[in-house]
């Protein structure tokens, strides 16, 4: 399993380094402070990549617990980690949007506090099986 804890610390630490990028696109200079269109394209990877701090918590949680906890939790995170991430890219770059009008805009944030609600909970649920299972 440790390759497991390897491969989810590199990618929260990945995913929290574009975040902080993409949140700087302009200080870094890959957006000039006048291009509205870069700049909505980084907020958008911006608002995706913050998932990953949700990782990175729940990783720092379970790292120093029983290995079966870790166990537990890091099958849930592999396989809901790429999951969260289509949806909340999908989101995010507004392809479920309705070209005529973007009153849909007010559901994105909800929809991705929900959607990290949901990640927080399963990860809650696989740590709770996983204690079960080292009892």
């Amino acid at each position: 399993m440790k390759k497991n804890k390897k491969i989810i610390l590199l990618l929260s630490f990945f995913g929290i380094i574009a975040y902080f990028i993409s949140k700087n696109s302009v200080l870094i200079g890959l957006c000039k402070s006048l291009d509205y269109t870069c700049r909505t394209w980084f907020d958008s990877l911006e608002k995706t990549f913050f998932f990953f701090f949700f990782l990175l918590l729940f990783f720092l949680v379970t790292n120093k617990l029983p290995e079966k906890i870790f166990q537990s939790w890091s099958k849930f995170a592999l396989v809901a980690t790429p999951i969260v991430l289509g949806i909340s890219l999908y989101i995010n770059l507004g392809l479920h949007h309705n070209p005529k009008g973007s009153w849909q805009n007010i559901f994105d944030a909800p929809a991705l506090w929900l959607l990290y609600i949901l990640f927080s909970m399963g990860s809650l649920v696989a740590i709770y099986v996983g204690w079960r299972k080292g009892k």
